[in-house]
C-alpha cells in the first residue's frame, strides 16, 4: 500500500511517461523501486556477516560449506526487506529480485542496473577477493 507521497509520486512519474510516450507502457515496478531502492549497504553486511559466520564455524577455507549454511539467512533478510517495503512497492517479488532494470546507487559509484540478484552476486565475488582463503596443500 503507497502513501499517499508515494502515490502522488509514481502518478507524477506516469503522467510524465505518457506525456512523451503513449505507445510504451509505463513500468511501475522500475518506478517504485526508484522511490525506494535497494538498500545499498545490503551488500557490505552481506559480506562482513559472511566473514563474522566463516570465522565462529572455522569455514574461512571452506566456503561453499559456509554458502550453503549462509544462503538462508541472506534470503530472509531480503525476503524481510521486500515484505517490509511491499506496502510502498508494487510489482511481482521475483521482479525485485532479478529484474535488471531496477536503478540504484551502490555505494556511491554511480548509475548501475542492480538488482538484488546482481548485489548478492557482487558480495560473493567481493567476499572471494577479500577474505576467502585459500584451502592449500
Amino acid at each position: 500500500m503507497l502513501n499517499s507521497d508515494d502515490f502522488r509520486l509514481l502518478v507524477s512519474q506516469a503522467i510524465n511517461h505518457f506525456s512523451h510516450d503513449l505507445g510504451e507502457p509505463f513500468d511501475l515496478a522500475k518506478a517504485s523501486l526508484a522511490l525506494r531502492p535497494v538498500p545499498n549497504l545490503l551488500k557490505d553486511n552481506i559480506i562482513i556477516s559472511a566473514d563474522i559466520v566463516a570465522r565462529n564455524l572455522g569455514l574461512q577455507k571452506d566456503t561453499e560449506k559456509l554458502l550453503s549454511k549462509f544462503t538462508n539467512l541472506v534470503a530472509s533478510c531480503i525476503l524481510l526487506d521486500i515484505s517490509k517495503a511491499a506496502a510502498q512497492r508494487s510489482g511481482n517479488p521475483l521482479e525485485l529480485f532479478d529484474s535488471a532494470d531496477t536503478s540504484v546507487h551502490d555505494g556511491g559509484s554511480g548509475d548501475a542496473a542492480q538488482s538484488y540478484q546482481s548485489l548478492c552476486s557482487k558480495a560473493i565475488s567481493q567476499y572471494y577477493d577479500e577474505y576467502a582463503l585459500c584451502a592449500g596443500p
